[in-house]
């Protein structure tokens, strides 16, 4: 059996998030989005959970609340293509929603693709809108 751990990002785990996220490259993001994600972590490593699989990086996903303190973000969730239906999604998602309740949140946004959207879905979330080439 898999031994899964959500923790606290560390310093380390830039590297292999970077090469996860890549290995969702087209299919769930944007080229462009790796140098994004870099810049995120630079400015909020402190609100960005990492998912190990094994002890080894499979993912993370971060979580942010707004000025008002009432309402919270879910960001830059996504997993080794590896480790789909292992538990590291729900797992995540229900770690970042805990902190943002403690914080204060009233309710939780998930900015995702539509490719995602079942996913949470599954979870409780509601579509509010969708965009085109999100």
């Amino acid at each position: 059996m898999n031994e899964i751990v959500i923790r606290d990002f560390q310093t380390d785990d830039l590297s292999p998030l970077v090469h996860v996220l890549k290995r969702n490259i087209p299919t769930y993001f944007d080229p462009s989005e790796e140098a994004e994600f870099v810049t995120y972590i630079g400015k909020h490593s402190d609100t960005y959970f990492t998912a190990l699989v094994n002890q080894q990086v499979a993912g993370g996903a971060g979580y942010r609340i707004d000025a008002t303190g009432t309402a919270g973000y879910i960001r830059w969730i996504f997993f080794d293509p590896g480790n789909t239906r292992a538990g590291l999604g729900r797992a995540i998602v229900d770690r970042c929603t805990a902190r943002l309740l403690e914080l204060g949140a009233e309710r939780i946004v998930a900015a995702t693709s539509q490719l995602a959207g079942g996913f949470f879905a599954k979870l409780g979330f509601v579509t509010l809108r969708t965009e085109q080439d999100y």
